[in-house]
């Protein structure tokens, strides 16, 4: 093939690959509808897309940003064929919307979004990042940059922005343990702060000998003032946080919803919540054989199955697509 020939076919099979784009964009939009990734045993889309299509984190969530951004305005799936946008520029525009939005709490109109869909037509990534910022300042500031890179089998580096509020709280915390971190590097306050909270909020490192050990030495040293139906209501509601941090441990953590015709696992330790296999207002009951883990939307999902998506529709605000 000369270079002509090459050209020609090059612009064919780019063509060809803009039209599977948009179609990919708009089963991503019926899969977000519809919460199929959570019947295939994934807890969000942004799951399904990486984990089960093997697509990047970055990748994926371009797509479901553009996504998102050709629901609303259907006119992008044309934008998108022509090549006057990308899905990197879409998708920028998504993520400072939505970041606008959080901000003021001002929907944006259907006409702001084809307006600044107009500006950006034919800009490079770079001059659409000028243009938003430009339109959308403290959204453009605000939206984050969070960035993961494995070094090697020990370390990862990450980076991220921080609200000027918790860059102050940082710098106190290193004055407070200056003296047990003399160099006061982020990381080593960053690692001791996390494993504080872990082993003061992590189930799975909490032991229930220990739970009740503290319990007994405070039953111990504290007078004896109450009745007996308030130390059995106390045994109940100990007995019962209990049950619940073993349910915890055994599952890991994680959901264990599985999808009954691949077998595949959830596994997400997101919102991770215990489930009644038969609800409370249905007589079931806190007995361990009727508990098991959940993640918040396959928690919902399983709710739907028998109360309906009406009644359920109210507790899936906030829980995300």
């Amino acid at each position: 093939m000369n270079s002509r020939e090459i050209g020609e076919k090059l612009g064919v099979a780019i063509r060809q690959e803009r039209r599977i784009t948009n179609e990919v964009l708009g089963l991503i939009n019926v899969a977000l509808e519809k919460r199929a990734y959570l019947d295939m045993g994934f807890p969000s889309m942004f799951e399904w897309l990486t984990k089960g299509f093997g697509y990047s984190n970055a990748a994926a969530y371009r797509r479901i940003e553009a996504a998102k951004m050709l629901r609303a305005v259907p006119e992008v799936a044309t934008k998108l064929e022509s090549g006057a946008v990308n899905l990197s520029t879409v998708s920028k525009v998504q993520s400072i919307m939505k970041a606008q939005h959080k901000i003021d709490g001002r929907p944006i109109s259907l006409k702001e979004r084809a307006a600044v869909l107009g500006k950006i037509e034919g800009q490079t990534y770079q001059e659409v990042e000028q243009t938003l910022f430009s339109l959308y300042p403290e959204a453009a500031s605000a939206v984050s940059q969070d960035r993961r890179v494995v070094i090697n089998d020990s370390a990862t580096r990450h980076s991220m922005n921080l609200p000027n509020e918790v860059a102050a709280d940082l710098v106190r915390a290193k004055e407070l343990l200056s003296h047990k971190f003399p160099s006061g590097s982020d990381s080593e306050i960053f690692a001791y702060a996390l494993k504080f909270l872990l082993d003061h909020k992590d189930p799975l490192r909490k032991k229930s000998s220990q739970s009740q050990s503290q319990s007994q030495s405070q039953s111990q040293s504290q007078p004896v003032t109450r009745t007996a139906s308030d130390s059995e209501a106390t045994c109940v509601k100990s007995s019962r946080a209990a049950d619940r941090r073993e349910t915890v441990q055994k599952a890991g953590g994680a959901c264990t919803f599985k999808d009954p015709r691949t077998g595949k696992i959830c596994g997400s330790r997101y919102q991770v919540q215990i489930d009644h296999i038969k609800p409370k207002a249905l007589g079931g009951t806190d007995d361990p054989d009727n508990l098991r883990v959940r993640c918040r939307q396959h928690n919902l999902l399983e709710a739907e199955k028998i109360f309906g998506k009406n009644v359920m529709n109210h507790y899936r605000k906030g829980a995300g697509p």
